[in-house]
């Protein structure tokens, strides 16, 4: 099986205020991409998107969900912890030769076939 990508998006009052997109893979799913217009946040449309993403992932049977942050993008990290998820320890350049670090998180999200 193949990863397959879903694009989430979110509204208010009929208008696209952010988006994400949800990779899901057999072992695991991802979330990227996420962004919110500054006139959105802090309105709930972040914590929508996230939990659209967990949705999907359950929807999927995945148990997981990784992603990386930009580690001094407080507000994303704050959201990303308010909604459950946790620090990997887990840093690296944001991209390569770039002097930015990110941090990976990840939330559990179902159990595996074998778990009771």
């Amino acid at each position: 099986m193949s990863a397959t990508i879903r694009p989430l998006l979110a509204e208010q009052d009929g208008e696209p205020v952010g988006i994400a997109l949800v990779e899901i893979t057999p072992e695991h799913a991802n979330l990227y991409a996420m962004w919110v217009v500054p006139a959105a946040r802090r309105l709930g449309a972040g914590r929508a998107l996230v939990e659209s993403a967990i949705a999907v992932a359950k929807a999927a049977a995945v148990t997981e969900i990784r992603l990386r942050v930009t580690e001094s993008n407080y507000a994303a990290l704050e959201l990303y912890r308010k909604t459950g998820f946790i620090e990997t320890g887990q840093r690296e350049p944001l991209r390569p030769g770039s002097s930015l670090e990110s941090r990976g998180m990840v939330i559990h999200v179902g159990k595996r076939p074998l778990d009771t």
